[in-house]
């Protein structure tokens, strides 16, 4: 498996048995970081989690009754996770029986009871490997009058996205009349034109005005960031942040664009 560093797994479970708890520390033990939730509370809010995939462990007898139906939800969980990397690991059996419950089951990976763990590992491969494919069409402008930290944050990224620099306002102005974008990371203090004027143009042109614009800011104080909320941007991020959590911003952002 390549880099799975930062990777991220939802595990969605009816029940926490030694066999979910095996899958968890297995997937824990190759780097991934793995959360695990029970499909008897789970609601639309986690499916906005940031995670590169899902896995689904069916519960074996949802499909005996009504109330086992209504307990699990799983209709419902398939349905919301139906634009997501998801896998479902079930019994063969029954795969027709949920295939008519939940139609969206067609266009996930299916894996059989008991669990061959290489068979598991090799459809996640496959999906990061996809999703890392899908995130490089993704055109990210970063505009800091640091080149220094642009340098930095573009090092950061560009293995999972295309990334251009610009240093300054008004010339990121010009790229974008050129060049179409998916996100702008815009420091929010800059000479000349600082952010928020820049946001404003942006917003004033009707060709540009849908591409989501997150702040890049050195200052965390409470006034500082209500400041920077006021102005509606699709997020902020702290100068100061990981690596990792610049990553993972990105990729929630991006899940909900």
């Amino acid at each position: 498996m390549g880099d799975i560093s930062g990777k991220r797994i939802m595990l969605i479970t009816s029940q926490v048995s030694m066999i979910v708890s095996g899958i968890e520390n297995k997937l824990n033990e190759l780097g991934f970081q793995v959360s695990v939730v029970g499909d008897d509370n789970t609601d639309l809010s986690s499916f906005t989690f940031p995670a590169d995939v899902f896995l689904y462990y069916l519960p074996t007898d949802a499909l005996d009754d009504p109330e086992g139906m209504k307990k699990h939800d799983f209709v419902r969980i398939i349905d919301t996770a139906k634009d997501k990397k998801l896998i479902l690991i079930g019994e063969n059996r029954n795969y027709n029986s949920y295939l008519k419950a939940a139609p969206a089951i067609g266009d996930k990976v299916w894996i059989d009871r008991p669990v061959d763990f290489s068979v598991l590992e090799g459809y996640i491969n496959a999906l990061l490997q996809l999703k890392e494919e899908q995130h490089a069409e993704r055109r990210i402008l970063i505009v800091d009058d640091d080149p220094a930290y642009a340098k930095m944050v573009s090092g950061w990224i560009k293995d999972q996205y295309t990334v251009n620099i610009v240093t300054a306002g008004m010339h990121a102005l010009k790229f974008l009349i050129k060049n179409k974008v998916d996100l702008i990371l815009l420091d929010y203090e800059m000479p000349v034109v600082d952010g928020p004027q820049v946001l404003e143009m942006i917003r004033s042109d009707p060709d540009l005005m849908n591409i989501p614009v997150v702040f890049l800011t050195g200052i965390s104080s409470r006034e500082s960031i209500e400041r920077v909320l006021s102005l509606k941007p699709a997020g902020y991020i702290l100068k100061n942040t990981t690596r990792e959590d610049l990553l993972n911003t990105l990729r929630g952002l991006f899940a909900k664009i």
